[in-house]
């Protein structure tokens, strides 16, 4: 990251909030069972939950999605992925593995369809920064007091 862009730029994430598609009634709903999948893909996913909408454009990705790809790796219906033989890792480890404004590639079910959407992936945004090095702090706290 540092050698790429010169600074610390945080790690990405995809920005989103999931359930796993181990219920078959939750199966049913988004209907993983009964849609045409390509042959490279596995009948598994992950249904997306809650998007942020700071991150992603509504387009990108909706609340009620099922995710089934990140960059051609089939996601399984707990949230893991092939590693290595008999080694299963969270999809999450595909995502860490890139840097900010790096494009992924999803592929997910949307009214029972496949489709497939380029993510640009960006670190997130929080009120209270999570890591600041060389940087002098805004604030400080002596007791129960609030300086800056």
């Amino acid at each position: 990251d540092i050698e790429r862009n010169q600074r610390y730029t945080g790690f990405v994430t995809l920005g989103i909030t999931w359930a796993p598609l181990e219920n078959k009634h939750l199966r049913d709903f988004v209907g993983i069972d009964s849609c045409q999948l390509p042959p490279e893909l596995d009948r598994s996913g992950i249904m997306v939950c809650k998007v942020d909408r700071t991150r992603l454009s509504p387009d990108t990705l909706q609340t009620g999605d099922t995710l089934l790809a990140i960059d051609g790796v089939s996601i399984a219906d707990d949230g893991t992925i092939q590693f290595r033989m008999m080694e299963r890792l969270a999809f999450a480890h595909l995502i860490s593995q890139k840097f900010v404004d790096d494009v992924c590639e999803i592929t997910l079910l949307r009214g029972r369809k496949v489709c497939k959407r380029n993510v640009v992936l960006k670190a997130p945004k929080y009120f209270v920064p999570e890591c600041v090095y060389d940087v002098a702090p805004r604030y400080y706290i002596v007791g129960c007091m609030v300086r800056s």
